[in-house]
C-alpha cells in the first residue's frame, strides 16, 4: 500500500504508536546527555516485510527489526515489498514506504533536538504530533532542496527520472512546510516556498551539462 493511501489514518496510527512507546522505551535510550531527562529515544517502530536494512558504520549492514535502536548517521533501507516506521523521542514518526533509503542525523537532546532526514531515494510520510520548541528543528533534504517544519505532517517522493533529473514531491497533509532550493553551487536560492495543508508541489533537479555529474552534485533545482 503506497503511503499516500495513508494519509488520512496516520493521526490514528501514530496516537496508538504513542501510547505504546512510552511502555516500550524504558532502558531504550540513546543519545545521552548530562541533564537528567534530555535523552533522545530513536528507534525502530515497526518493521513489514523482508529485507529491512539499517547500515551502520563499521558495523556493516544490520537487519533492521522492531524495537531496535538506532543511532546517529544511521542509514535506514526498506525492501521491495516492504515499510518501516521509525519513532523519535515518542513525538515523531517517520513511515518509509518500499524501496526506500534515508540517513538519520538525530542530535542534542529531547528538549531541543536536531532532526535532519536525509531522503535517498523512495517515499517517506513525517508526522510531528507536538510543535517542536523554540530551539528544535525537523528538515528533509533531498537532492538540491531543504524542507522545514515546526509541527505538521507531509509526504515527500524523490526519484531519479530516465533523463537523468531528479524529481521530487511534496504533498503536506497538516500544517505548514518551508521550502528552498539550492543553486548548481550549492548556495541557498533567496526565496522561501510556504507549503500550506492541502497543497503538492514537485520540484525538478537538472544535470548540470558542463560537467556531467549527478543533478544531486552540482545540479540546478
Amino acid at each position: 500500500m503506497k503511503i499516500a493511501a495513508l494519509a488520512l489514518k496516520t493521526k490514528i496510527i501514530i496516537a496508538a504508536a504513542a501510547v505504546a512507546a512510552a511502555a516500550a522505551v524504558a532502558g531504550t535510550v540513546l543519545f545521552l546527555n548530562s541533564r537528567e531527562g534530555s535523552y533522545r529515544v530513536v528507534k525502530v517502530f515497526e518493521t513489514q516485510g523482508e529485507h529491512n536494512t539499517v547500515q551502520r558504520g563499521s558495523a556493516g549492514k544490520l537487519d533492521a527489526y522492531s524495537g531496535m535502536n538506532l543511532q546517529n548517521k544511521d542509514v535506514v533501507s526498506t525492501g521491495e515489498e516492504s515499510s518501516m516506521r521509525i519513532s523519535l523521542d515518542g513525538d515523531k514518526y517517520i513511515l518509509m514506504d518500499h524501496d526506500s533509503e534515508l540517513e538519520l542525523v538525530a542530535e542534542n537532546t529531547a528538549k531541543d533536538s536536531k532532526t535532519i532526514v536525509e531522503l535517498k531515494k523512495g517515499e517517506i510520510l513525517n508526522e510531528i504530533t507536538e510543535p517542536l520548541s523554540k530551539n528544535s528543528t525537523y528538515e528533509v533534504n533531498t537532492p538540491k532542496s531543504t524542507m522545514a517544519v515546526r509541527g505538521t505532517s507531509f509526504d515527500v517522493k524523490t526519484e531519479m527520472l530516465d533523463n537523468g533529473s531528479y524529481m521530487t514531491d511534496l504533498e503536506v497533509i497538516h500544517g505548514k512546510v518551508a521550502v528552498w532550493l539550492y543553486d548548481e553551487n550549492g548556495n541557498k536560492k533567496e526565496n522561501e516556498v510556504l507549503v500550506q495543508a492541502g497543497y503538492k508541489v514537485t520540484i525538478v533537479i537538472d544535470p548540470n551539462d558542463d560537467t556531467n555529474n549527478s543533478p544531486d552534485v552540482d545540479g540546478n533545482a
